[in-house]
């Protein structure tokens, strides 16, 4: 009776301390899932922040590139056209356009007259 008491025993540590190693292995394998899904959510949601960050960086770029280049074209062409235009529509008809002084005389000349207009 003692052996069989004895091995008894012996069976059931041995259970007891399989039971024991898998529960301790389970539980340390959940931990380190649960440590490795969390550092990638983190890592997947810092991604998603900088390339939000990125994206809108380049389209204020782009914007401001863009209303730079629409004013200098505006301006320029306004600078360079406006003037051409008067210049031609001046030499349609021998004069120039006309242009107020300090004095408030509106004068236009041509090849042939010259007038003042008091206004």
């Amino acid at each position: 009776m003692e052996i069989k008491k004895k091995k008894t025993r012996v069976v059931v540590v041995v259970v007891v301390v399989v039971v024991v190693v898998v529960v301790v292995v389970v539980v340390v394998v959940e931990v380190v899932l649960i440590v490795v899904v969390v550092l990638v959510v983190v890592v997947v949601a810092v991604v998603v922040v900088v390339v939000v960050v990125v994206v809108v960086v380049v389209v204020v770029v782009v914007v401001v590139v863009v209303v730079v280049v629409v004013v200098v074209v505006v301006v320029g062409v306004g600078v360079t056209v406006f003037p051409l235009v008067a210049s031609v529509v001046g030499s349609s008809n021998n004069s120039y356009i006309p242009i107020s002084n300090c004095f408030g005389v509106l004068e236009s000349t041509s090849l042939t007259t010259k007038s003042r207009t008091y206004v």
